[in-house]
């Protein structure tokens, strides 16, 4: 039998693809070379015993790619976006996430990720603007609920710091203008605004900025965050509470953040330390942590 060329096969993979595609699919924004590189991610996967790998070995695969921002918001109408041509800091979150899941129950296909994908974005799996969990608050404390996560027992560690924020979430609906689909658009605005409304008021444990010094030495911080957990940077920033989404990364000097950077402009296992990244942002007070469950 003739051997088929990379280019046919390629081809056979997309049609193979599309054609598991259901019909309620069909309001999923992607290119076929998205999935195509989800399926192939996924193929490849080796077999590994815990979440927390997995989230590591995705985290570390997607290293490279570019940095786009509003990713999720070119059109009027919300769509389940795939778009594996360019992350920001939540999209990445989402898609290791998504390929972990699929990872760990064995699963190649595009539409389990695309149904994975769908549980993690948006409140009770819901296509729809206000239901996207735009708040990091919404999106830990509903995927908490969901059983994807858990968040991190910091509070358990007997000498390290611990501090709390009571959230309160306006800076969307006072900032309307500013988002494409919530500018003159009433409607979408009070929506956005009963869903900051409902989350207002959660409380959520975080690790203060000073605690990460010399994260190197400190054995009581390598044992309470794990590699592969999920940091969420804590604001202070009027009507937000985190500011920015990354994996924890150990390295043998410390404490590192694989993360989609606006700054170095592509998905990177960042060079400097997380205590020293947060120097830089003086409106950053801690972190956040959930840890696949």
């Amino acid at each position: 039998m003739p051997s088929i060329s990379r280019h046919t096969r390629i081809h056979l993979l997309a049609l193979t693809v599309l054609l598991a595609l259901p019909a309620k699919a069909q309001s999923t924004v992607y290119e076929t070379r998205d999935s195509i590189e989800i399926v192939t991610l996924l193929k490849h996967a080796p077999s590994l015993r815990h979440p927390a790998e997995y989230i590591m070995h995705f985290a570390k695969a997607l290293t490279g790619k570019p940095y786009h921002a509003h990713t999720l918001d070119k059109t009027r109408e919300e769509n389940l976006v795939v778009n594996m041509r360019g992350l920001d800091c939540c999209t990445f979150i989402e898609v290791v996430t998504a390929l972990s899941l699929c990872s760990e129950s064995n699963s190649i296909s595009f539409v389990d990720f695309c149904e994975n994908l769908k549980k993690i974005r948006y409140l009770d799996g819901e296509v729809a603007y206000h239901k996207r969990k735009h708040y990091f608050t919404t999106w830990a404390k509903s995927n908490v609920a969901n059983g994807l996560f858990i968040e991190a027992p910091i509070d358990d560690a007997r000498g390290l710091d611990v501090k709390y924020k009571t959230v309160s979430l306006n800076y969307m609906s006072r900032h309307a203008a500013a988002y494409k689909i919530l500018s003159g658009n009433p409607l979408r605005v009070e929506q956005i605004k009963q869903t900051e409304k409902e989350y207002s008021g959660s409380v959520i444990p975080y690790i203060p900025k000073a605690s990460f010094r010399n994260s190197k030495d400190n054995a009581l911080l390598r044992e309470t965050v794990k590699d592969g957990d999920i940091i969420a940077i804590v604001t202070n920033k009027n009507g937000l509470d985190v500011s920015h989404l990354g994996i924890a990364s150990w390295h043998p000097d410390g404490l590192h953040l694989i993360n989609a950077s606006s700054i170095h402009k592509k998905t990177i296992d960042e060079p400097m330390l997380f205590y020293d990244y947060m120097l830089q942002h003086p409106s950053q007070t801690g972190a956040y942590i959930l840890r696949r469950k």
